[in-house]
């Protein structure tokens, strides 16, 4: 019985919606979208992925390359945190995941600067991907990602102004539960 009501449910469905006869907007009339590269003015401009060698032989040479928005210094802007593949003979030169700050240039817009280092999540592996929270519920941004092989947990203690991010693992509190 149950079936024959979905079944009668979905032709209903399909025979009032095939009945439209509301016409799609003109081509022609649309408003035109236009797209300009800015990455290289918004600091964005030497930002590589590196995944694997290029035959990509095995799986984990196809993933890598991920991107979370995060507020990491409190200042109501959207900062950017890229993860970075690798190889698996070795890391690359220039490898590793980056935490871009989002911030007032001197041409009264905005840029990136990357303060990877400085922050503390300049680890390089095989990152395939991020997720952001505030998990000791302070105020600030903290950073999970997923890697082949160990995850890392970041808490943010840098307060605002300065994020700085400290693995859990270096602080006592890794335990296999976290990943």
């Amino acid at each position: 019985m149950r079936c024959s009501q979905t079944a009668v449910a979905v032709a209903a469905t399909l025979a009032f919606s095939c009945g439209s006869t509301q016409r799609p907007e003109d081509v022609s009339t649309a408003t035109t979208v236009r797209f300009t590269e800015i990455g290289i003015d918004a600091g964005l401009g030497d930002v590589l992925n590196h995944s694997g060698s290029p035959e990509q032989r095995f799986i984990v040479e196809t993933l890598s390359a991920g991107a979370s928005w995060l507020d990491a210094d409190v200042d109501g802007w959207l900062d950017l945190f890229l993860t970075d593949g690798s190889h698996l003979e070795t890391s690359p030169e220039g490898a590793g995941n980056r935490l871009l700050l989002n911030e007032p240039h001197v041409d009264g817009g905005r840029w990136f600067r990357d303060i990877t280092n400085a922050a503390g999540v300049g680890h390089s592996g095989w990152a395939m991907g991020s997720a952001v929270g505030d998990v000791d519920a302070d105020g600030d941004p903290d950073l999970y990602v997923t890697y082949w092989g160990e995850d890392r947990f970041y808490r943010n203690d840098g307060g605002t102004a300065r994020p700085l991010f400290v693995h859990l693992g270096d602080s006592g509190l890794a335990n296999d539960g976290w990943g």
